[in-house]
């Protein structure tokens, strides 16, 4: 007897079951995705906190820089740092330095003064941030703060609300200061909450 080339078909899923496996395949692929978004959220987040980081960094080394830099002939005072507290505790301290940064621009020694800039009366347009006054042939002593605008001054970092000034005297560190290059300087800045730090002791001489 000859036998049968038929075959038996297999069972076939229910639709019931196909709609069950891919109810299934959707919850594990839910449950996988949700931490790889947290992760993801987590690296971009400590991406942004590095790199505001860096650019306060970049700003507190160059403001050392230019410190490093202080020439002779600056008069009895030649370095001024003045502690400036405002409302809910914001510091936002002046720094003059009498420096040769300048020079290798081809500009005359001069006193650079850093302070925060905001927005005001009759200053609508101007940018909140760390700003830079460059002021040729004027010793530190002699600035006058009152008289200093934004629009003469470069801006240093957009945003600032922190600068925080202190010197080591030989003794203590003090948060108002003026007279010779002193032994030692504290820098901090900030924005929107993160805060970089410097204390540089090449101020010696």
């Amino acid at each position: 007897m000859m036998g049968s080339n038929r075959k038996v078909p297999g069972k076939a899923f229910t639709l019931v079951e196909v709609l069950v496996a891919v109810g299934l395949l959707g919850l594990v692929a839910t449950l996988a995705f949700g931490p790889l978004v947290a992760l993801a959220s987590r690296l971009e987040a400590i991406r942004d906190q590095y790199a505001e980081e860096a650019a306060l960094s970049s700003a507190l080394t160059g403001i050392a820089a230019d410190c490093r830099q202080i020439l002779p002939q600056g008069g009895d005072a030649p370095f001024r740092a003045i502690r400036r507290e405002f409302l809910g505790g914001a510091r936002k301290d002046v720094l003059l330095v009498w420096t040769g940064a300048p020079l290798p621009r081809k500009g005359p020694a001069a006193t650079e003064v850093y302070s925060i800039v905001d927005p005001g009366p009759f200053r609508e347009a101007v940018k909140p941030g760390l700003y830079r006054w460059t002021l040729p042939g004027v010793l530190a002593s002699d600035v006058r703060l009152e008289l200093l605008v934004p629009e003469k001054a470069q801006l240093v970092l957009k945003g600032v609300d922190r600068f925080l000034v202190r010197v080591f005297d030989g003794k203590d560190w003090v948060e108002d200061y003026s007279g010779p290059v002193p032994a030692g300087l504290s820098l901090e800045i900030g924005r929107k909450g993160v805060r970089v730090s410097l204390v540089d002791t090449l101020l010696s001489f």
